[in-house]
C-alpha cells in the first residue's frame, strides 16, 4: 500500500488546494485504489442523506484514480453508470475502492464501490474512460 494522498491541484474531488472540495486522498494497493472519507453536512441532499451527485462523483473519481495510479495514464470519463443500493447518511464514514477491469488501446474500463465502515454496499459504478494527451501528470501530496 502507498500512503493516502490527494493531488496537488484545484480538483473539486481530490485537490488539496480547493478549500470547498472533498479533498479525497487515495492509497494504491496491489490491484485497486482506496479512499476513506466522512460525509460532511454541507453535501446533504434530502434530509440527512448525501446528495446522489456527490456519491456519483466519488465513484467516478475513484475509478479515475485507479487508472492514474495502476496504469499511469491520463483519462477523462466517457461513460458512467451508477447503481444506488442503500442511502448514505450524512456523517457516515465510507470506504471507496476503484479497480481497472479492461485496458484497451484508447479506452479503459473500470469499476468502483462505496461501502460503509460495517461493509454494507452503498453504491457501485462502472465506467469507460478515454485516454487523453496531456503531458501534465497528477502530482500527489
Amino acid at each position: 500500500m502507498t500512503e493516502y494522498a490527494g493531488t496537488n491541484s484545484n480538483c473539486f474531488a481530490c485537490g488539496v488546494n480547493n478549500d470547498k472540495g472533498l479533498k479525497l486522498r487515495f492509497a494504491k494497493f496491489e490491484n485497486y485504489v482506496e479512499t476513506i472519507w466522512t460525509v460532511p453536512e454541507h453535501f446533504q441532499g434530502w434530509d440527512n442523506l448525501t446528495h446522489g451527485g456527490i456519491i456519483s462523483m466519488i465513484l467516478d473519481e475513484t475509478m479515475s484514480h485507479a487508472i492514474f495510479k495502476l496504469i499511469g495514464d491520463n483519462v477523462v470519463t466517457g461513460e458512467l453508470s451508477v447503481r444506488f443500493i442503500r442511502p448514505l447518511f450524512i456523517g457516515t464514514t465510507i470506504v471507496a475502492r476503484g479497480y481497472v477491469e479492461h485496458d484497451k488501446i484508447r479506452l479503459v474500463e473500470a469499476r468502483s464501490e462505496i461501502h460503509d465502515k460495517e461493509g454494507n454496499l452503498i453504491a457501485k459504478a462502472t465506467g469507460r474512460f478515454v485516454r487523453i494527451e496531456n503531458k501534465r501528470k497528477l502530482e500527489y501530496k
